[in-house]
């Protein structure tokens, strides 16, 4: 069996080694290697790239840690970066040994290699507690057998760590001292050998925990023995978590062997997690049912089977929270299926096209706008028409321009003018001036679009308009760091700026506005320079 996995392992290294050798997939691989520690999020395995730790190892404290981290080996690495123990505190060059020992690649002759380098202190720290977490025999052997020290955690530790063996070297030395119950953590992890052992060999005991941890993690097998060898049993968390978990052949066992049963969550959590053979099994073998929670996590998810089935078998029902999120994840088959129950609702239909805007669902929007039997409100439309110019969603205006007959005379479009200025969004200006030829226009617009420094914008209006800008362009674009904007205005613009602009630059030492009013208006606006007037 060994033999098979060792030969299975090297041709797998064999492929590994093929892909990597291709630059495409290497380079893809690396980049995504940030990405895959934020997915992760765990401790225990940690991702970097090698221009990444070469770097860190520049600095000495990094350097050490990284030992640590990575379960670094000795002769590629520790012998050459390790830095000079003085430069590093004992502290910290404790804390990476400690943890090179809980690290799974750990070795031995590295160890001893690290711990001569920093003269620790095995006899005072408990360092055969990491060990133990790495589950290192040889390590564990040797640490022991030094008078190493061991707290009431090196047996949590081990058997968390699942080794066995380490398990059984502590109890034999007298060093089994266990912090509260090992066989809870083994049975978290799934360790169903050493739940055998502690069972036979110790009389710590468990907590209804295990079961509850073991099933939730969906260790079958340890559930099984749990139950047949040991009296605790477990609470409704058990089969709760399963569900949720999606480990569908321990629900089964527990609600075929165990009477405590689950709770409404059971289901909920099934159906979040898109087990619908375990929603199915638990609407027909069950009765805690769901809440109306349910119906909205497979909405939020669009897992249009889950949802089907609970709107058809379950009568929890469901509220417009589902229909927002159905929207908001554009979930049109979901949104029709449960948008009728509240059709003649103003408010919810309301929130969901407001979604819709605000999540780029447009086809969502247009259906139901198209579905809808009751009339339009005057201020929905009005809001949903902002929303859509903030937004810069032309084609929301253009649809509301084409479908809202009857209400163009109560729109105000001259909003929109402000809304697209104050946001940038030229092609919306562009198409009020082309298509709103009764709007009245300000300098507000020209004045709003420099100021944010949409410079396409302030093009757009100096071409085609004519009211132009005040002095305010060039004063907010100065304040908000719009250089190129305030070279444009100077260039093309006759309305100047205020002692503001000039102020601002200065007040805030900004080098490049400063040598810009210096260069352009310490003649026309001399008295603007004065210290009298910038520090007022």
């Amino acid at each position: 069996m060994k033999e098979q996995q060792l030969q299975q392992s090297d041709q797998l290294m064999v492929k590994v080694k093929i892909a990597l050798n291709n630059k495409v997939v290497r380079d893809t691989i690396f980049r995504y290697v940030g990405v895959v520690n934020k997915t992760i999020h765990s401790s225990s395995r940690i991702l970097a790239r090698g221009r990444d730790m070469i770097e860190d190892a520049k600095r000495p404290d990094t350097k050490l840690m990284m030992i640590g981290q990575f379960a670094m080996p000795l002769d590629t690495f520790v012998r050459y970066y390790l830095p000079v123990a003085e430069t590093v505190t004992q502290r910290v060059r404790c804390q990476a040994i400690e943890m090179y020992c809980a690290h799974r690649s750990a070795q031995l002759d590295t160890l001893l290699f690290l711990i001569a380098w920093a003269n620790y202190p095995i006899r005072e720290r408990n360092i055969v507690d990491y060990a133990c977490s790495g589950g290192h025999v040889a390590i564990v052997q040797y640490l022991l057998k030094n008078n190493a020290m061991a707290s009431k955690l090196a047996l949590d530790n081990a058997c968390s760590g699942g080794s066995l063996e380490i398990v059984q070297l502590l109890h034999t030395m007298n060093k089994g001292l266990s912090s509260g119950s090992p066989l809870n953590l083994a049975a978290t992890k799934g360790h169903l050998e050493i739940c055998k052992w502690l069972t036979i060999n110790r009389k710590d005991g468990c907590t209804t925990s295990a079961m509850d941890n073991a099933a939730s993690m969906g260790y079958l097998s340890v559930v099984e023995f749990l139950h047949t060898h040991r009296k605790e049993g477990c609470t409704t968390l058990a089969m709760t978590e399963a569900a949720s978990n999606g480990h569908y052949q321990v629900v089964k066992f527990l609600h075929t062997h165990r009477s405590e049963g689950c709770s409404s969550h059971a289901m909920d959590g099934a159906a979040k997690n898109g087990h619908l053979k375990i929603v199915k099994f638990l609407h027909k073998h069950r009765r805690e049912g769901c809440s109306s929670n349910a119906i909205q996590y497979a909405a939020s998810r669009s897992d249009i089977d889950m949802v089907i089935f609970l709107k058809h078998n379950r009568t929890e029902g469901y509220y417009s929270n589902a229909i927002m999120d159905a929207c908001k994840f554009g979930s049109l088959d979901i949104v029709q299926l449960l948008y009728p129950k509240f059709e003649s609702n103003v408010l919810v239909r309301e929130m969901a096209i407001t979604t819709c805007i605000e999540y780029d669902r447009f086809n969502i929007f247009k259906w139901l706008y198209a579905t809808s039997s009751i009339d339009m409100s005057l201020k929905f439309t009005q809001d949903s028409l902002e929303k859509g110019a903030k937004m810069g969603r032309l084609d929301i205006i253009q649809w509301y321009n084409d479908n809202t007959q009857g209400l163009e005379g109560s729109l105000d479009w001259k909003n929109m003018i402000k809304l697209s200025a104050e946001n940038g969004r030229c092609d919306i200006i562009e198409w009020l001036h082309k298509n709103k030829k009764e709007l009245v226009w300000t300098t507000y617009a020209m004045d709003k679009a420099a100021a944010i420094g949409s410079i396409e914008t302030v093009v757009f209006l100096h071409n085609n308009r004519s009211e132009g800008c005040t002095t305010n362009a060039m004063d907010l674009a100065a304040k908000n760091q719009k250089l190129e904007m305030c070279i444009w205005l100077r260039e093309n613009r006759s309305e100047g700026c205020t002692v503001e602009a000039i102020r601002t630059a200065f007040c805030y030492n900004r080098k490049p506005f400063m040598d810009f009013f210096k260069k352009y208006y310490s003649d026309t606006h001399s008295s603007y320079f004065d210290p009298s007037f910038i520090k007022k």
